[in-house]
C-alpha cells in the first residue's frame, strides 16, 4: 500500500511538472517560414538571398502588469546576399533601421523575424483558460514585405572583426549607396513546422560568433570602430548572425 501511494504522489509530481513546463518554459505555438529578398546589381542583374527562421512563442501566465502578453525567441543563421562584387550583405536576425528617412513610430523596431511574420498575419493572443495563440497562418501563406520592414541588413568592411559592421541603409528609391545594390522585392511563405531553419556559412565565414543552444544562449554587443553619420544607434550582437532556439 506504500507502494502504491509512493507510486501515485510521483506521478503527480511529474504530471505538475509537465503542466509547469508546458505554462512557463515551452513555447506555445511555433512558425517556420523561408523569407526570400531579390535585389539588382550595378550590372543590372537579379540577385536572390532565401533562408528559413523559425519563430517561437511564450504565452504563459504572468502576474506583472508590465509582462508583454506575448514573447517570441527565433532560430536560425543570417541570410547572405551575394552581390557578386566580392562581397557580401548579410540580413541579420534582429530589427533595425533600413530607410533612416522613413518616420517611425515610437523607438520599439518591430522588423524582427518575429516581428515582421506578426505583422503580415496579424497574429495576436487572446485568453482562455491559459494564453493561447489563435489564428496561426497556414503553410503556403505568402505575404510580401517592403525593404523598410526587412530585418536588419548589414555588411561588413572586414569579415574577420565584428566591429567592422556597417548598415546597409536604402534610399527612398530603394538603392543602397554603400553597395550600389536596388532592392527589389521580398516575400515570406509559411512552411511546416518540420522544415528545418537554414545552417548556413556563418559560422565559417565569422570566426568570432559562437555556438548556441537554447540552453545557453549569451549575447555579445559590437559598436562599430567609427561613429556612423546618421546613425548614432547602431551596433551588432553575435546572436544576431545566428542563434539556435528551442
Amino acid at each position: 500500500m506504500v507502494i502504491r501511494k509512493r507510486g501515485i504522489l510521483a506521478l503527480i509530481g511529474i504530471c505538475a511538472l509537465a503542466v509547469i513546463v508546458k505554462l512557463f518554459w515551452l513555447p506555445t505555438a511555433e512558425i517556420h517560414y523561408r523569407l526570400t529578398a531579390y535585389f539588382e546589381t550595378s550590372r543590372g542583374e537579379t540577385i536572390a538571398a532565401s533562408g528559413v527562421w523559425a519563430v517561437y512563442y511564450s504565452t504563459s501566465f504572468s502576474f506583472l502588469p508590465d509582462v508583454p502578453d506575448i514573447q517570441t525567441k527565433s532560430s536560425g543563421d543570417a541570410i547572405r546576399i551575394d552581390t557578386g562584387e566580392g562581397s557580401a550583405l548579410w540580413m541579420v536576425l534582429s530589427s533595425g533601421v533600413n530607410c533612416p528617412w522613413k518616420k517611425r513610430g515610437g523607438n520599439t523596431f518591430t522588423n524582427g523575424p518575429a516581428g515582421i511574420v506578426n505583422r503580415s498575419f496579424g497574429i495576436k493572443p487572446a485568453w482562455s483558460r491559459q494564453r493561447q495563440i489563435f489564428s496561426l497562418p497556414i503553410p503556403g501563406a505568402t505575404s510580401e514585405i517592403d525593404v523598410c520592414d526587412l530585418p536588419q541588413i548589414v555588411t561588413f568592411v572586414d569579415e574577420r572583426s565584428p566591429s567592422t559592421v556597417r548598415p546597409v541603409l536604402f534610399d527612398e528609391n530603394k538603392y543602397a549607396v554603400c553597395c550600389n545594390v536596388i532592392f527589389k522585392r521580398a516575400n515570406i511563405e509559411i512552411l511546416k513546422n518540420s522544415e528545418m531553419v537554414t545552417r548556413s556559412a556563418v559560422r565559417n565565414t565569422f570566426p568570432w560568433v559562437p555556438k548556441t543552444t537554447p540552453e545557453n544562449i549569451t549575447s555579445t554587443v559590437y559598436l562599430p570602430d567609427v561613429q556612423q553619420v546618421g546613425y548614432p544607434e547602431f551596433s551588432l550582437t553575435d546572436t544576431s548572425l545566428s542563434i539556435r532556439g528551442f
